[in-house]
């Protein structure tokens, strides 16, 4: 806790706090089985490749381009959240652009959706895990780039299915997956109170949350 209070600030770090009392938020997951391997170009420029080891001078630059929506918070603290991860297991794959960090994503082995959230499918063995690209390259089919060569990368070494979880005004984000193949599964429904998640709901997708629906089809004729 306390160190979650550091690394947003002292207004920020409150708000935070506040929220940790008691919470509600609503994920849309989604799962990949990974068959044939989806093959994206990159845009002109972007280069997409692993990083087996993130140096400090990698970390930095990670830092650097994380977006502010994501979460505002002090380099030091990515930076040890990021080595952690890949500690526990990540696979981290950046996107490089005239030299810097245009973007990141990470395998992860955790599996932040419950298993009876995916229809009763208990294969998902990585889990997509901050897909982000920097404000000034969204647009350009960075971040699908990104993914892509997520997915090829995980089925070279075995994975037959991945999970994602993503919250609903990240239309952006819903669209690159569901166009690399990506299926809704359902709606996750997280509940924390005094800082701990008691309990996950899950329900059918069934088309619900409007703005999703505009995002992947656009308005339903003669109703929005």
């Amino acid at each position: 806790m306390l160190r979650e209070l550091w690394a947003r600030g002292p207004l920020r770090g409150t708000l935070w706090a506040l929220r940790q009392m008691y919470s509600r938020r609503k994920f849309l997951v989604l799962t990949h089985s990974l068959g044939q391997s989806p093959s994206i170009i990159p845009p002109p420029g972007v280069v997409v490749r692993e990083v087996a080891r993130l140096d400090e001078e990698v970390l930095c630059a990670i830092s650097r381009a994380w977006p502010a929506e994501f979460g505002s918070y002090r380099a030091e603290y990515l930076k040890a959240r990021f080595c952690r991860r890949q500690e526990e297991g990540a696979w981290c794959l950046v996107a490089r652009s005239g030299g810097r960090v245009a973007g990141a994503v990470w395998l992860s082995r955790a599996e932040p959706v419950p298993a009876h959230c995916l229809g009763g499918h208990n294969g998902c063995q990585r889990t997509v895990q901050s897909l982000f690209v920097c404000s000034s390259l969204r647009g350009k089919g960075v971040g699908k780039a990104l993914l892509a060569e997520a997915l090829v990368l995980a089925r070279s070494r075995g994975v037959g299915r991945v999970a994602s979880r993503i919250l609903p005004w990240r239309t952006a984000s819903l669209c690159v997956h569901v166009s690399l193949g990506f299926s809704i599964d359902g709606i996750l429904i997280e509940t924390t109170l005094l800082g701990r998640d008691y309990c996950h709901v899950c329900s059918p997708w069934n088309g619900r949350l409007p703005q999703v629906r505009r995002a992947l089809h656009g308005p339903a004729s003669g109703k929005e």
